[in-house]
C-alpha cells in the first residue's frame, strides 16, 4: 500500500524524545519508505531524515540527523539518561547500510558523525557512572589529576568515521583551561 501522511504539532511526544514545532512526513511508495521530521528540541532546531528501500535486495537504509545550537545538557540527559555535558552544541550524524537484517545492516553501515561544543562543563562524574570508568580514566589522563568531577571546557570538537560497522575517531579535541 502507499501512505502519504504530513503531521505538524505544537508539541510531539515519542517513547523517545519530545520536541516541539514539529513538523513530521512520512511518505510509502510500494517498497520505498521516507520519514522526515523536522523541529525544535533542546533550545536549538534540528531533524532527521531516513529512507529505506525495499525494491532492491538486500534493503538500503540511509539516515541523516542534525541538531543545531542545543542546550547538550539536555541532548546527553534525554538519549543516554545522564547530563554529560553542560554546554551549547551541535551534533550530525549521517549514516548508510545494506542488509537482510539489522544485525547484517550495522555490520556494514558506514558514514559519519561530528559533534561541536562551545563553553561548558563536562561532567566526568555523572559521564563515569554512565561509561562505567572511562570518562574519569580519560580526563585525569589528560589533565593529570587524582579525581575529577567536573571539568570547565573551551570547547570540544569531534568526528568519527564508520566504516563496515566500525566507528574511529578522526579528530577528538577537548580545549579546557588546564589542558588541550
Amino acid at each position: 500500500f502507499d501512505l502519504d501522511l504530513d503531521v505538524r504539532a505544537d508539541k510531539l511526544t515519542t517513547e523517545d524524545l519530545t520536541v516541539d514545532k514539529a513538523k513530521l512526513g512520512i511518505k510509502l511508495d510500494g517498497r520505498r519508505l521516507e520519514a522526515d521530521l523536522q523541529a525544535q528540541a533542546f533550545g536549538g532546531r534540528g531533524g532527521t531524515h531516513l529512507t529505506a528501500d525495499a525494491s532492491q535486495s538486500p534493503l538500503q537504509y540511509w539516515q541523516r540527523t542534525e541538531i543545531l545550537d542545543a542546550d547538550m545538557r539536555g541532548v546527553t540527559d534525554e538519549w543516554f539518561g545522564a547530563a554529560l555535558i553542560d554546554a551549547p552544541g551541535r551534533f550530525r550524524y549521517e549514516i548508510s547500510g545494506a542488509g537482510t537484517s539489522v544485525a547484517d545492516i550495522m555490520s556494514n553501515i558506514s558514514g559519519s558523525a561530528s559533534l561541536v561544543l562551545g563553553s561548558g562543563t563536562a561532567r566526568a562524574g555523572v559521564a563515569e557512572r554512565a561509561v562505567r570508568g572511562l570518562a574519569t580514566v580519560a580526563l585525569t589522563t589528560l589533565l593529570h589529576m587524582k579525581k575529577v568531577d567536573d571539568v570547565k571546557m573551551n570547547c570540544m570538537v569531534s568526528e568519527v568515521k564508520i566504516d563496515s560497522g566500525v566507528a574511529e575517531f578522526e579528530v577528538l579535541v577537548l580545549d579546557t583551561v588546564r589542558a588541550t
